[in-house]
C-alpha cells in the first residue's frame, strides 16, 4: 500500500489485475489502474516529481509475472523520509 499527498489509500490487488485508490474515511474506490498480471504484489511512489508508481508483480504458477511497471499519476507522493542509520 502506498498513501498520496492528498491522503488517499493506493492498494496493489493480489490476484486482481491492478491498483486501486481508495479514501480511507469512506472506503470508496476512487480510482484503478489495470495491469496485465494477476499478482499484484506492492506499490510506492517515486520519480523526479514524486508522481510515478511503481508497481511489482509476482511470479504466478504459470511462470507470468515478476515485472516491475510504473504508471504516471495525477497526484504526488509523500516526500521521502530520510531515515537516519547513524547518528
Amino acid at each position: 500500500m502506498a498513501i498520496d499527498c492528498e491522503g488517499m489509500l493506493w492498494v496493489a490487488l493480489w490476484g486482481g489485475y491492478g491498483v486501486a485508490r481508495y479514501d480511507p474515511k469512506t472506503g470508496k474506490q476512487l480510482e484503478f489502474v489495470p495491469l496485465p498480471d494477476r499478482n499484484v504484489s506492492c506499490c510506492t511512489f517515486g520519480g523526479e516529481g514524486g508522481d510515478i508508481l511503481y508497481i511489482t508483480m509476482a511470479m504466478d504458477e504459470d511462470g507470468g509475472g515478476g515485472y516491475l511497471y510504473e504508471w504516471k499519476a495525477d497526484v504526488k507522493g509523500p516526500a521521502p523520509y530520510r531515515f537516519p542509520l547513524y547518528s
